[in-house]
């Protein structure tokens, strides 16, 4: 577990919404490249980088409040404590599920596009599989300094 910087709330709302939309817009811009008039491709597209997100956050949190409850256990039920002249919020660990979501769920949708179009397949999915890990990179850096935020354990 590590601290950060407290970020502002407009920083914070800045990158939550900012990385929630950009990831569908980047979808279905790839698959309108890829697919033209194909609003199923489209739709897809967009629902498989905003499952990477909210996937992404889901499984950062249950792996976050699993570290947290580990390390409480290993300390005999104290809380988990800052380190002497270290101000910040608390980053749990397991903000690497974004990497991971964004491995599995784009080239799936890739190779729904590249199904649906006169694209070749596998020319989808490298598209689709380099946006998602582009993607689940930004996300990770996000989560990592701060600025998606994570529940405090109160």
């Amino acid at each position: 577990m590590r601290f950060v910087p407290h970020r502002s709330a407009p920083s914070q709302l800045l990158a939550v919404f900012g990385s929630f939309a950009a990831g569908p817009i980047v979808g279905i811009r790839l698959a309108d490249a890829l697919a033209p008039d194909s609003t199923v491709a489209q739709l897809a597209a967009a629902l498989g980088f905003c499952l990477t997100f909210v996937g992404g956050l889901l499984l950062w949190f249950g792996l976050g409040l699993f570290g947290i409850v580990r390390t409480m256990w290993r300390r005999r039920g104290g809380r988990v404590q800052r380190a002497d002249g270290v101000k910040g919020v608390l980053v749990p660990p397991g903000y690497r599920s974004f990497v991971v979501l964004g491995l599995l769920l784009p080239p799936t949708t890739g190779l729904l596009v590249g199904l649906l179009s006169t694209s070749p397949l596998l020319l989808c999915m490298a598209i689709f599989t380099m946006a998602g890990l582009l993607y689940g990179i930004c996300l990770r850096a996000l989560a990592h300094h701060g600025y998606l935020p994570f529940p405090e354990p109160e």
